[in-house]
């Protein structure tokens, strides 16, 4: 047939010679990001493969072995433009075995999976309409990686689950093996562009469903008319106007947000009054998150007009040479959507301050923006960032600070952010950069180097926005160096920390705490979704019942700890599906999604966690007073 192309399956058993070709490919990252892997071409994990008479037995040594193979290695084709479907032919061995056939690609997988009774003769097929989803901003149609895997036994019931054990399940049925014959396997192919668009003119997947997808302007007016808010999930009469906790004791009021510990050395955030305060919320409330759509048009059921009502989220002020360098037309769905049903920012911005209040949050985390919510009477956080235009850079995309002109042109930036805000009472405090890459340096240099950084940016602050507080630079979860840490609590009001976990380890802060001295801010945090708006993430992803868990118990588990001063999930909104131009992230971890309507599991989960934040902080144990 003209339209099939098979693999060669002798490239499923490792070479004699024992060599593995190598391929380079970006990967997308659990905590953001992604990066150049160099990977070998074929992985077996907890595998082994070897011929059979018309095929190639793959044996399964444990429950969720695995076998990948890079599908160039396999013969097939490295682009898969005209690829419909991938097929598999499969005998099952002796015992019931769940199989399942998925392809990755730089940033997500497709998925199919089978039950197989002993015995059983089957064909698999795994249709491949989305391809682009699962590459983001990488090349569309590039092949990536074929995975076998089977479960059995004691199956952990999701991955998520599995993700919560560390990998740790018990044993499987007697530790026996499961074995599968893979006797064809092969690409089906058709017209280049049949399955075009992939993503709906509100930024949604074409070819999939869901409970609530939006498919008219009229779909959108109605969820705006029918969201009805449940009352403030602490209510208002608890609250100062800035959110503090008029129930708990109050000390000395300065007019503006500061850090201090309770007399058991807790610490807290102070609001202008005087009461205090337990930061939580989201980051990237924002309209203007972008795609490129420029060179991949076809991906596209509609896009918005270059000019006219929607001009401004074409090409919006956020898609920066900084976020794309090469300057591609773009266009921000989720802004589209907001102005389609709302007609104005404004209105979508009082609805979100509205819905925060329902939902217990307090805080409008980093990358919020600033041009509609400086004056919203809501707490908000404020970003600031020392890698200038124009200026060189160091090892791990650290700032040259003795590059001529750096300081004057950084405290350009800060004047010019700070000047409009520098009295504003709802500037809960100030970030400045994020994740930066300290393991670039080492030694007496790292010491040098991150004194120099925090002191001289301290300072530039102290001068320019002296009544507002410095969060820090947003380490990642692991610690770069403890001298880092020294030296960041030294200068620093708040320590930041990001932290892609289940849970924040209390060791591993109390270690951040041991050098840092300082009350410590999670930054960003959140759990991945696994569900049909997009290609799952090659990590692990969690279903709404578990995210609405978890989310409860990383915030009680964090509010627990002395040193933590509160937590803001990443994002406020889903991620487009065909990622953002600068590395192509593309999950659904919004607490609302690309059409502006709320995740029932979030808005549960916050609405169950809020209310509790300053009674779990307030039985943290005690922690000694920093002088």
């Amino acid at each position: 047939m003209e339209n099939r192309i098979d693999a060669s399956l002798e490239q499923l058993l490792l070479p004699e010679n024992g060599e593995i070709p190598i391929v380079h490919r970006y990967e997308g990252l659990r905590d953001g990001g992604g990066h150049e892997v160099e990977k070998e071409a074929l992985r077996l994990k907890d595998v082994r493969s070897e011929r059979c008479g018309n095929g190639i037995n793959i044996t399964f040594e444990r429950d969720g072995g695995q076998l990948e193979a890079d599908a160039t290695h396999l013969k097939f084709p490295n682009s898969w433009e005209t690829v419909l479907s991938l097929h598999a032919v499969v005998v099952n061995g002796s015992q019931p075995i769940i199989f399942e056939m998925s392809t990755l690609g730089a940033r997500g997988r497709f998925i199919e999976r089978k039950e197989l009774a002993p015995g059983e003769r089957a064909e698999i097929r795994l249709d491949l309409p989305d391809l682009p989803l699962g590459q983001a901003s990488q090349p569309a149609w590039q092949s990536g990686f074929i995975r076998f895997m089977a479960q059995w036994g004691q199956s952990w019931p999701t991955e998520g689950a599995l993700c919560e054990v560390e990998g740790a399940w018990g044993p499987t049925m007697g530790n026996q093996a499961a074995s599968v014959e893979i006797r064809e396997l092969w690409l089906e192919c058709g017209e280049a562009g049949s399955q075009l668009p992939i993503v709906d003119r509100f930024g949604q997947r074409v070819h999939a469903e869901w409970s609530g997808k939006i498919r008219s302007e009229q779909d959108l007016q109605r969820n705006r008319e029918q969201e009805v808010l449940q009352e403030p999930a602490i209510p208002k009469e608890q609250l100062t106007r800035f959110g503090g906790d008029k129930h708990l004791p109050r000390h000395v009021a300065s007019g503006f947000f500061r850090v201090e510990q309770d007399p058991d050395g807790r610490w807290w955030f102070i609001d202008p009054e005087g009461y205090r305060f337990w930061s939580i919320g989201t980051t990237g409330v924002r309209l203007m998150d972008s795609t490129i759509v420029e060179g991949r048009e076809s991906f596209f059921e509609a896009l918005p007009e270059a000019r006219g009502a929607y001009a401004s989220v074409v090409n919006p002020e956020i898609n920066s040479p900084a976020n794309d360098p090469k300057g591609r037309k773009a266009v921000a769905f989720y802004g589209w959507n907001v102005l389609r049903k709302y007609g104005s920012p404004y209105v979508w911005r009082d609805q979100v301050i509205s819905r925060f209040q329902s939902w217990g949050f307090n805080t409008l985390g980093n990358w919020s923006e600033l041009k509609y919510f400086a004056d919203g009477g809501f707490p908000f956080t404020v970003s600031l960032s020392t890698r200038r235009p124009g200026f060189p850079r160091l090892k791990g995309n650290l700032p040259d600070l003795d590059a001529p002109g750096w300081e004057a042109a950084f405290t350009e930036h800060v004047e010019e952010t700070m000047a409009p805000l520098r009295s504003n009472p709802f500037v809960l405090g100030m970030f400045v950069d994020n994740e930066m890459g300290w393991r670039g340096l080492s030694g007496d240099q790292l010491d040098s180097y991150s004194e120099q950084y925090f002191s001289q940016v301290s300072s530039i602050l102290k001068k320019h926005a002296p009544n507002h507080l410095y969060l820090g630079c947003r380490f990642v979860r692991r610690m770069p160096d403890a001298i880092v840490a020294k030296n960041a609590g030294r200068y620093c009001d708040v320590v930041t920390v990001n932290s892609y976990d289940l849970w924040p380890r209390e060791p591993e802060f109390r270690e951040w705490y041991k050098h840092a001295q300082r009350p410590i801010l999670i930054g960003e945090h959140h759990t991945p979704l696994h569900c049909t708006r997009q290609a799952p993430p090659l990590y692990a992803a969690f279903t709404e019942e578990e995210r609405e868990r978890l989310y409860q118990e990383l915030v009680e588990k964090w509010a627990r700890q002395p040193w933590a001063v509160g937590c803001h999930w990443y994002q406020h909104a889903d991620q487009h599906p065909t990622g953002r131009p600068l590395d192509g992230e593309n999950q659904p971890v919004g607490f609302v999604d690309i059409t502006d309507t709320p995740h029932p599991d979030m808005v549960a989960a916050a609405r169950a966690a809020t209310p509790n934040t300053r009674k779990w902080h307030m039985a943290a144990p005690n922690c000694p007073r920093v002088t």
